[in-house]
């Protein structure tokens, strides 16, 4: 076996284990608000960048194009999101927040940045930077391996 084989499935492993966590605090926060994560990641990703492309939303919350669509046509029954056609071309449809979205995903973000913060409140400012940027550097090699 290759050197460090061992280490780096150790840490594999408790970088699972700590995702599992922190994801299953947020699910719970989340859905204790009537939205699930899905439609929580798509609200939120309206809410920082405006209007979006659904093939944009899609890359934003990791879904597949059946998932995003399936998402967006909830989000839009339920009064939240709009969908509307782009003038340049028909066959990309734009999405944004109406009022009402917005007024939901405003009203979450703060408590749920609450719920965040005290699960990594294990971790000092300077750990939780540090730790960022190493996941972002090991993310980013990651992603060149896929």
């Amino acid at each position: 076996m290759e050197p460090g084989t061992d280490q780096s499935v150790r840490l594999w492993f408790t970088l699972m284990r700590t995702h599992y966590a922190i994801t299953k605090l947020a699910r719970r926060d989340i859905e204790s608000r009537g939205i699930t994560t899905t439609e929580f990641s798509v609200l939120e990703n309206l809410y920082r960048q405006g209007s979006l492309t659904l093939g944009d939303v899609g890359n934003c919350a990791l879904l597949t194009s059946g998932s995003t669509t399936y998402v967006i046509d909830k989000l839009e029954q339920r009064g939240l999101i709009a969908r509307r056609a782009s003038d340049e071309d028909r066959r990309v449809i734009h999405t944004s927040l109406t009022d009402a979205g917005r007024e939901l995903i405003t009203s979450i973000l703060p408590e749920h940045a609450k719920a965040i913060h005290a699960a990594m409140a294990g971790l000092s400012e300077e750990d939780r930077e540090a730790l960022r940027g190493l996941l972002t550097t090991l993310a980013n090699h990651a992603e060149t391996q896929i």
